[in-house]
């Protein structure tokens, strides 16, 4: 087939799922591919199915990497307006320059959920353009059919996404998984190469009110129930502060708000020692010794603005600003 192939997009509030597919006996680049759909799909994303997880797999298609579209392989895609459509022509061929190529994603971190035989993923990414609530960058959630196959999905208002595009650090989402059958699993980060030196990504189990990097300790292992669960577990993605005496942005120390609490995290090569908030009055409003791991400061601050001053070996510094929304 050399001739140029349109599918059209059908949308509704209801269902607006499409099943299309490279309709050649060749693979297509989605670089060359982008121009097109750009617009026109969810999340610019792509659900290819995996029949060994029996999961559908998120795809981003974009103008900066060559991800491979398999020839006459079908796909789903979620129309993003009414009266669209997706064109396929033979110029969007891939010619291979070597003898390397993906059909994932490699330049977006990933949220990978298994239990051991059954693995499937979600994907996280940064683009200025974005928003921290649903938008054209994120994608909706596509489940599979398996009870043996752990899915994973963020949670934000009332949308389950298997993308999550944010436009800056911090990011901080909920979580939702989903099991057919009691299970133990584990929770580990995917293209960890294109995580900047200063980001740490944890993993907030309310259940048992811990935190774990998975930078640092590479997997978080957890029994669920069957079912679904929606309340249990947060991602965060943080930036370390910016402190020009520990080498600026890469002073390995973490600084957040959530839901009204302050939380601190140091790594064990700084030597954080203690934490005190002032007010605009220039107040002290509240003092606390640093201890191991993630401290969540023992206290419920009003909304407003606050300085931050840390205790780092024998020095205290200053002029760090925190806002409690």
């Amino acid at each position: 087939n050399d001739a140029q192939v349109t599918y059209p997009l059908v949308y509704s509030k209801e269902d607006s799922w499409n099943l299309v597919g490279n309709p050649y006996t060749a693979p297509l680049s989605s670089r060359k591919l982008f121009s097109d759909i750009d617009g026109k799909i969810q999340g610019n994303v792509i659900f290819l199915f995996d029949s060994k997880n029996d999961v559908y797999n998120p795809v981003i298609i974009d103008g900066k990497e060559e991800v491979v579209i398999p020839s006459l392989q079908g796909f789903f895609v979620e129309a993003l307006k009414t009266n669209s459509e997706m064109i396929f022509k033979r110029s969007q061929q891939y010619i291979p320059k070597s003898s390397s190529y993906s059909w994932t994603n490699h330049n977006y971190l990933t949220l990978n959920i298994s239990n051991g035989e059954k693995e499937e993923y979600i994907i996280m990414g940064m683009i200025d353009d974005a928003s921290y609530g649903f938008d054209k960058y994120d994608a909706h959630k596509l489940f599979g059919s398996s009870k043996d196959t752990p899915e994973i999905y963020f949670l934000k208002d009332d949308e389950e996404l298997s993308v999550n595009v944010f436009p800056n650090y911090p990011a901080i989402y909920d979580l939702g998984v989903y099991v057919g059958k009691d299970s133990d699993l584990e929770l580990n980060l995917g293209n960890f190469s294109v995580l900047p030196d200063n980001i740490q990504v944890f993993i907030h189990d309310k259940k048992t009110n811990t935190y774990s990097s998975l930078c640092n300790e590479k997997s978080y292992n957890f029994s669920i129930k069957k079912g679904s669960t929606d309340e249990r577990f947060r991602v965060l993605l943080l930036k370390g502060i910016n402190i020009p005496e520990l080498n600026g942005e890469n002073s390995g120390i973490y600084v957040w708000t959530d839901k009204g609490e302050v939380n601190i995290f140091s790594d064990s090569y700084h030597d954080l020692h203690s934490i005190r908030i002032w007010d605009k009055a220039n107040m002290l409003v509240y003092e606390q010794d640093y201890t191991k791991g993630v401290n969540r400061l023992d206290y419920k601050f009003p909304k407003g603005v606050y300085n931050l001053e840390l205790e780092i070996g024998d020095n205290w510094i200053k002029g760090f600003i925190i806002e409690i929304k």
